[in-house]
């Protein structure tokens, strides 16, 4: 007699004579297996039926394909998302009526992943009024004609995080107050068709200032041009630094125009100075940069750059390159610095034309021939002759 090892059947040999008896049992065996699966069938849950979130209690492991939590916020957290699987996201794409395809506009806010938390990036586009059509729908800012939206820009750019890009497309943008940027950051235009211009009495154009004791770092102005407004009053300046630990200024075409003289011609008048600085300044660089101007000549507190406000106790600390500009009114480039001690902190070349250094009581205390031209390698001022 031989036994299934699963349910225990009894198989009779070759030579055993066949007994009923052990047929019925083994068909009882058989009963009872089908019964025991009809029962679990019969309890199996209907399809399509469900459970109220308060009927299902316990947590099952990540391990076990759970998330480990019964709450939304811990089973991001177990999960490894957090908060990013918080954030707002489009819930449709615009499409163009005629093509069918996603604008560009609204390919960029999906990129972005959110529409109102655009500040957490680090680049931004900003365009104005008569900026490229198309490009104008990547913006992340508009400027509106005449800079009636200013103070928006304005409190756009102050939000952005320490070391942001911002570019600027080409296009007329009016500035009808100064910019000021207070942290690391980037502006860089798309050349001098990226054309920044200051409303009539607008006293600064961009203005990069720190009252911290470190000062800002990393403050870099390129690619665009800067000018005033040409009116009987103006005394713009158009760029202005205070307490400064590292800003490149870098192919800006800065055109400041005059008050009008007595004979009706441009002249500078009562001008401020084009580019200006005070507090301590260290590792300041203006390189390749065109200036226009009507400043004939270092008259009422008018000069191409003005260094006179260096605060004195951190003398031993400054540090301003200046190289590949030129003046395109009189080929004589004005600076006028704290006093004659400030000149080894100075470094001048590649220029063309002339340049004048002048001391705090406006007195001369540098000159080089007019028409020449400084060598490639770089000429620190240390009071002897060039």
């Amino acid at each position: 007699m031989a036994y299934n090892k699963n349910y225990g059947f009894e198989y009779p040999g070759g030579g055993d004579l066949y007994n009923v008896e052990d047929f019925n049992k083994n068909f009882d065996k058989v009963s009872d297996a089908l019964d025991d699966i009809i029962n679990m069938l019969g309890d199996k849950a209907p399809a399509l039926h469900k459970h109220e979130a308060d009927e299902i209690t316990g947590v099952l492991a990540v391990e076990n394909g759970g998330t480990g939590a019964n709450t939304a916020k811990g089973a991001r957290d177990r999960l490894g998302l957090g908060d990013a699987a918080t954030h707002d996201v489009v819930e449709s794409i615009t499409t163009d009526e005629s093509t069918g395809l996603p604008t560009e506009k609204a390919v960029s806010v999906f990129v972005l992943g959110c529409t109102e938390k655009k500040q957490s990036k680090y680049s931004y586009v900003i365009a104005t009024y008569n900026s490229d059509e198309n490009l104008k729908q990547c913006a992340d800012f508009v400027l509106a004609e005449n800079g009636s939206n200013f103070n928006d820009l304005q409190t756009f750019i102050s939000n952005m995080p320490s070391g942001s890009v911002v570019k600027m497309l080409m296009g007329a943008y009016t500035f009808t107050n100064g910019l000021v940027l207070n942290k690391a950051i980037i502006i860089e235009g798309a050349g001098h068709n990226t054309e920044i211009r200051l409303s009539e009495n607008t006293e600064y154009g961009i203005v990069i200032n720190s009252n911290a004791s470190d000062g800002i770092s990393n403050v870099t102005l390129k690619n665009f041009a800067l000018s005033n407004a040409n009116t009987n009053s103006n005394t713009s300046k158009l760029i202005t630094m205070k307490n400064i630990n590292g800003a490149y200024l870098y192919n800006l075409r800065l055109h400041w125009t005059g008050p009008n003289n007595s004979e009706g011609n441009s002249a500078h008048g009562n001008a401020s100075s084009i580019i200006t600085g005070s507090g301590y300044l260290r590792n300041i660089h203006i390189h390749d940069c065109v200036i226009n101007s009507v400043i004939e000549s270092p008259e009422n507190s008018s000069y191409t750059i003005d260094f006179k406000g260096a605060a004195p106790e951190y003398i031993n600390q400054m540090c301003v390159f200046i190289s590949g500009c030129s003046y395109n009114y009189d080929n004589e480039f004005d600076i006028r610095i704290l006093d004659e001690s400030w000149l080894r902190s100075l470094a001048l070349y590649g220029f063309t034309g002339s340049y004048n250094i002048y001391d705090k009581n406006n007195t001369l205390i540098k000159k080089t021939s007019t028409n020449s031209t400084l060598g490639q390698e770089a000429v620190l001022y240390d009071g002897t002759d060039i």
